[in-house]
């Protein structure tokens, strides 16, 4: 699916407010089980948008590496500051 391009097929709403988003649509964007993402409202729609991975510690985006079980992040400095695991 081209960026832009909408599915035009309407979702129905469950009673607690979720919408399954098209699996062609997480497919394009790489949207896992577990992802992350933010929701804004932009004039009459709701907008989805995939979060980027953050150090679990201090928050940065940059220079990361994936710990444990591949579902948290710890950056280079903070893996620097923390030592050798004792």
């Amino acid at each position: 699916m081209a960026p832009g391009e909408r599915s035009g097929t309407p979702r129905r709403m469950d009673r607690l407010g979720r919408v399954v988003v098209p699996a062609d649509m997480r497919k394009a964007l790489g949207l896992r089980d577990g992802d992350l993402v933010a929701v804004r409202l932009e004039d009459d729609r709701i907008v989805l948008s995939k979060v980027g991975a953050r150090c679990a510690l201090c928050g940065r985006g940059d220079d990361l590496l994936e710990v444990y079980t591949h579902e948290k992040h710890v950056c280079r400095d903070c893996v620097r500051e923390l030592g050798p695991a004792a």
